[in-house]
């Protein structure tokens, strides 16, 4: 039933990094493989004892390729060699054999239809004729699906999914040296395309082979701690970041030495023997010296797998000095132990009760220091379950030896087995959630991503992501990944928390996850001046010809890192990464053909900056095109009176196609886009309440542009409210639903039936007349915890309400509580942050992991042994105040009670006090220095950008434009660039000057640039205006606005109205809008019409608008 085969495979084995395949069959015939990639060192260069062929032949699997899409019936060749022959290749799917060649070259035809799509393995063992055999194996993707893509290693063009990838090794608090080999694990739907390895956030090695591996040469990096991060890349571009992997690196040369010698000798016809020498730096410290504790982690199962019958147990370990032994607990009870690397532990699940349950492993090293991991949440399910199969089998066989005879036999058989899949309407299990990441105490600014892990016995379809109680983002898209704005939360420390849900409505919510929130930029102490340059290159593309859109990359390097790369396009900056590898891409069908030269600067933190050699490169896409694009804007509608964030529409066309829309409120630019269909979303509350209008710029590829008709808007973001409706009097009706009157035990929903002539908003629920909690989420489901109080009966009662404040009760439903008789099983309780050895001040939260057979009912903290605060609550996360107790070198521990008093205390966790208050910050005094970087003094034309160089000892906080002395803008947002339209002013001079503004208040101007502004020189075109409001026939009086549509090659500079051809007004501001005073018009029928004119002076005249004044 179970046990442990040992094989002595001799010299069979010939190459390190080989493959072991083992098959394994039971007395009913039934077999199963597995596959086991290993590390060793052999020595059989003289050969193996005896006589005979004992070389093993290689085999790779040359096509399909790994990771390749494949679909129908595809050939897989492959490239083999043997000393003497090969005289068989066997083809596995997924461990099960497919079939054996036995004449080369060995190709088989494979029909993917038999594999299911998605990831599959292909494996191929090669077999000389002295029986020596070597294997390989592949990841292939089967795509026989209706997805749209290609087949043959082509990838579906619609992958939006994100790969997984995780650092596999080295493990955790690895001290290395020398050039070491880093693993990855990786997952991606249609397949891995690269993988790129960072060390401390710089880039270090690159794969686009699987299995990815990378030897990184550990000596171009500093001595001390570090960590490693991988990024991975599928086909269709989407990537993925791993979890921080934290190393020590030491390749000093050390101050001890040792040396050694050995021989040896075998039973066989070589013998061998050899002495080494060496020295090198000592990393075992003095016997008995040893405190520092092992790591260890519960690698298999994942959490949330459903297990049965036995099953291995594998872990995750890290000891500086090694690894004695690991303990396997479930459900803390102590079900196995290992002393054995790698510690697998084989663990017999029918020994368990069915239900949800944990995991948790307990490693001790050498000097008995000790580590728990955290728990590892499965499901046990050993029963037969409520529906059957049924199966049958035959088989014969024979067989001969030394002597004579053969036999024969079949035999059939059915059982029954459990359904893993709860019928239709039945799934009441909930989620499992937590947040994987950032770590506990992490301090975020900015926008950051958070990371989760899920688990559901049908799938979770949803996670809403919690700061410090409010929800500030949800996702409906496995990984379930959640950008999240920091500078939306206060600052301080506060905590995350994640609700996940299931299809069935079914809800979890996370442990808390306490982060540290600092949007302030304060600087920490300035380390010693960083003076070293970085070293950039522009690594492509080359110089010469380039077409559609290229990535332009660098190769760079500094004495620290580097933070930030500009690129710049003919001197002009294009654009600013701060994200590593600080790649660019450009597409050069968005400019003109001709040369364009490409250079860049790279910073680090200290703002030293290198700058590249230019690169020269040519675009050529759009020779002959000069046909202009059309653009409309196709929403809002004309008049629409818009508030807040809205998205802007447009219709465009273009005869080869439009590459940009850029949209403008009131004639300054306020978005743009380069993605079909274009919609831009507009934030109206950064133009003026009023009457505006909106316009698009569109370019095609060849740089023609076009701009579409004005569409007149209205904009209130006032917020004065609507006309209050009538008060609303009636009260909401309230029921509870479940749970009956009677008795209750462990976790349990309150639901109700509810109903109001408007809506209910919230529901309040009451135990035994007190307040247990208020839910503003329809539908206004609440779950309590039985186990956490004492048995006996409870009064539940429920207040509803709605949005007029009218309340309704519910009647009261009476439940017995009875979990505790004879409970003598004790609680388990840890202190989960903060992490060991944390210098903590001020107010810090406590959280704790618990567990309990029924539940914990309260948790105390204790720091130094004096009890220093209680919590009843879950996650029972307590706030402890450090400046009450002394600083110095500490320790935190938390008792745990459950409902029945049965108590534990958790192991200790060491801290350092440290409530010394820093000093303060001498104040700020010296000013910013700007300069106009661009345009330089001289002719403009069109829309051009500016932007400054600028420096501060503390930091530029935003800059002013002012034109012709009068201020332009201001701009909080670095780089801090302004973009002017040229072609909204009359031709002549302007003069351009900015102030730099700190943090501080401080400020610095800079020199004024002049520049002259030459458009409309042999500008023949005329403007084209109509009159959009009011619409044709109405009747007016009073004064009343009429509004203009107008469109001008290069822009329009004054509006005329005329009533009955006698003008009543002009506007020179953008809309153009003009208020007609009718009373100075005879009544009766009558017509209003409009002049244009741009800044050369073209005047087009609209069509008559037909009216009727009535005073």
């Amino acid at each position: 039933k179970h046990g442990v085969t040992v094989v002595n495979l001799g010299a069979a084995l010939s190459d390190p990094d080989t493959e072991i395949y083992a098959r394994v069959q039971d007395m009913a015939g039934n077999t199963t493989e597995v596959y086991r990639t290993v590390d060793w060192f052999l020595n059989n260069t003289s050969g193996s004892p005896g006589t005979g062929d004992s070389k093993a032949p290689s085999i790779t699997i040359t096509s399909p390729g790994s990771d390749s899409v494949v679909s129908g019936v595809i050939p897989v060749e492959v490239s083999y060699s043997d000393n003497v022959g090969v005289v068989s290749v066997d083809l596995y799917i997924d461990g099960q054999h497919y079939g054996q060649s036995t004449q080369e070259p060995f190709s088989f035809s494979l029909d993917t239809a038999v594999m299911d799509d998605g990831h599959n393995t292909l494996s191929a063992v090669a077999l000389d004729a002295a029986g020596n055999q070597s294997s390989v194996g592949i990841a292939i993707i089967v795509d026989n699906g209706t997805n749209t893509g290609g087949t043959g290693g082509e990838t579906p063009i619609n992958d939006n999914e994100a790969p997984i990838i995780t650092i596999f090794s080295p493990p955790a608090g690895s001290e290395l040296s020398g050039t070491v080999p880093v693993e990855f694990e990786t997952y991606d739907n249609e397949g891995i395309a690269r993988v790129d390895l960072y060390a401390n956030g710089v880039l270090v090695g690159s794969s686009t082979q699987a299995p990815f591996t990378i030897n990184w040469d550990t000596t171009l990096n500093n001595n001390g701690t570090g960590y490693l991060q991988a990024q991975a890349f599928d086909h269709a571009g989407n990537d993925d970041l791993s979890f921080f992997r934290n190393i020590s690196i030491n390749n000093s040369t050390g101050n001890s030495s040792g040396d050694g010698s050995g021989s040896g000798s075998d039973s066989g016809s070589d013998s061998d023997s050899g002495s080494d020498s060496g020295s090198g730096s000592s990393g075992t410290p003095p016997a008995g010296s040893d405190t520092e504790a092992p790591i260890v982690t519960i690698y298999s199962p994942p959490p949330g797998t459903q297990v049965s019958g036995t099953i291995p147990v594998e872990f995750e370990t890290y000891d500086n000095l090694g690894i004695a032994r690991v303990d396997l607990y479930a459900n803390g009870v102590l079900v196995g132990s290992s002393t054995q690397a790698p510690f697998t532990i084989n663990w017999d699940t029918t020994l368990n009760n069915n239900g949800t349950g944990y995991l948790q492993a307990q490693a001790f090293d050498h000097a008995g220091n000790d580590d728990l991991s955290f728990f590892r949440n499965i499901s046990i399910n050993n029963s037969t379950g409520g529906s059957s199969g049924s199966g049958s089998g035959s088989g014969s066989g024979s067989g001969s030896g030394s002597g004579s005879g053969s036999g024969s036999g079949s035999g059939s058989g059915s059982g029954s087995g459990s359904s893993g899949t709860p019928p239709a309407g039945s799934d009441t299990e909930a989620p499992i959630v937590t947040v994987a990441s950032p770590p506990p105490g992490t301090e975020v600014s900015g926008t950051i991503p958070i990371k989760f892990e899920t688990w559901d016995n049908v799938g979770v379809v949803r996670v809403d992501l919690y700061a410090n109680g409010v929800q500030v983002g949800s996702s409906a898209q496995k990984p379930f990944t959640i950008n999240w704005n920091s500078t939306q939360t206060s600052n301080g420390t506060g905590y995350l928390q994640a609700h996940a849900f299931d299809a069935a409505g079914n809800k979890a919510v996370s442990f808390s996850r306490n982060i540290s929130i600092n949007n302030t930029g304060t600087a920490p102490p300035a380390p010693a001046p960083d003076t070293v340059a970085p070293v950039i290159g522009i690594a492509s593309p080359a110089p010469g010809a380039v077409a559609g859109v290229f990535p332009v990359t660098f190769n760079y390097s500094d004495n620290t890192d580097v933070v930030a790369v500009e690129l710049y396009l003919n001197g002009e900056l294009y654009g600013r990464n701060t994200q590593a590898p600080f790649t660019f891409t450009l597409d050069s069908a968005s400019v003109a053909d001709g040369d364009y030269t490409l250079s860049a600067l790279a910073f680090d933190a200290a703002g030293n900056q290198g700058a590249s050699a230019n690169v020269v490169v040519t675009a050529g896409n759009h020779s002959g095109d000069t046909e202009k694009p059309i653009v409309t804007v196709a929403s809002p509608s004309p008049g629409t009176e818009v508030s807040g964030t809205i998205p802007v529409e447009f219709e465009t066309w273009d005869n080869v196609g439009v590459v940009r829309v850029d949209l403008y409120a009131n004639g300054v630019q306020v978005g743009s886009s380069t993605q079909k269909p274009f919609t831009i979303n507009w934030n109206s509350t950064q133009t003026s309440n009023g009457t505006g209008y909106l316009q698009a710029h569109a370019f095609d590829a060849a740089g023609n542009k076009a701009v579409s008709f004005s569409r007149n808007i209205s904009i209130n973001n006032t917020g004065t409210a609507p006309p209050a409706p009538a008060p609303d009097t009636v009260a909401p009706v309230i029921g509870i639903a479940s749970p009956a009157s009677g008795a209750v035990a462990g976790v349990f929903p309150v639901t109700f039936n509810y109903s109001d002539n408007t809506g209910v908003v919230a529901v309040e629920l009451y135990v035994n007349g007190e307040l247990h909690g208020r839910n503003t989420q329809a539908p206004f489901t609440f779950t309590l915890d039985s186990a956490s109080v004492a048995d006996g009966d409870y009064t539940l009662s429920a207040l509803a309400f709605d949005a007029a404040g009218n309340q309704g009760a519910s009647a009261n439903v009476v439940v017995t509580v009875g979990n505790h008789s004879g409970d003598t099983e004790k609680p388990i309780v840890t202190v989960a942050s903060p992490p060991p050895g944390t210098e903590v001040s001020g107010t810090i939260p406590i959280e704790f992991e618990t567990w309990d057979n029924i539940g914990v009912v309260r948790v105390d903290l204790y720091v130094n042994g004096v009890q220093v605060g209680s919590s009843t609550q879950k996650p029972f996360t307590i706030n402890w105040d450090t400046t009450q107790t002394s600083n110095g070198a500490g320790y935190l521990q938390a008792h745990a009670f459950d409902a029945a008093g049965n108590t534990t205390v958790s192991f200790s966790r060491n801290v350092s006090v440290n409530n010394t208050a820093p000093a303060e910050p001498a104040p700020d005094t010296v000013a910013p220095v700007i300069g106009i970087a661009s345009p330089a003094p001289g002719a403009v034309a069109g829309v051009f950008p500016v932007t400054f160089n600028y420096s501060d000892n503390t930091g530029v906080v935003a800059v002013e434009l002012y034109v012709n002395g009068e201020l332009h803008g201001r701009n909080t947002q670095a780089p801090f660039t302004f973009t002017l339209d040229s072609a909204s002013v009359i031709d002549g001079d302007y003069t351009l000057s900015a102030l730099a503004f700190d943090a501080a208040g401080n400020q610095g101007a800079s020199a004024n640039v002049v520049v002259t502004v030459d458009n409309h020189s042999g500008d023949t075109e005329k403007p084209i205006v109509t009159v959009a409001s009011p619409p044709p026939g109405t009747q007016v009086s009073g004064t009343i606005p009429v509004e203009f549509e107008t469109w001008d090659n290069i822009g329009i500079a004054r509006v005329d109205l005329y009533a009955n051809g006698v003008q009543v007004g002009s506007s020179t501001k953008s809309p153009f809008t003009i208020n007609w005073d009718t009373t100075q018009t005879s009544n009766g029928a009558g017509y209003l019409q409009a002049h244009a004119f741009d800044a050369a002076g073209n005047r087009g005249i609209s069509f008559s608008r037909n009216v009727s004044v009535n005073n």
